[in-house]
């Protein structure tokens, strides 16, 4: 279930970072993530895949940077560092 939490609460910000910039497409996603996830980066790239079919970030490349948490230091597993769209 967090996992799931997780990945909706990225839709929602790429969905609204795509809104404020009236973007017909996303077309590219990076994020950092942090090994507190618990999410290996193919994992996290199968159910990104997964939870976008349907909304404007479909067959969206995922670029994933994976985060050693010691080199971080936040309390954060998930961030989104950029979307690439087309308008």
């Amino acid at each position: 279930m967090h996992e799931f939490s997780m990945l909706t609460g990225l839709v929602r910000k790429i969905e609204r970072v795509a809104h404020e910039e009236h973007a017909t497409k996303v077309l590219a996603v990076k994020v950092k993530l942090a090994s507190s996830s618990h999410l290996s980066p193919a994992h996290l790239l199968a159910q990104f895949q997964m939870i976008t079919i349907g909304t404007i970030a479909e067959n969206a490349r995922l670029d994933i940077e994976a985060m050693s948490d010691n080199i971080v230091g936040d309390d954060w597993e998930l961030t989104l560092d950029s979307v690439e769209i087309e308008a």
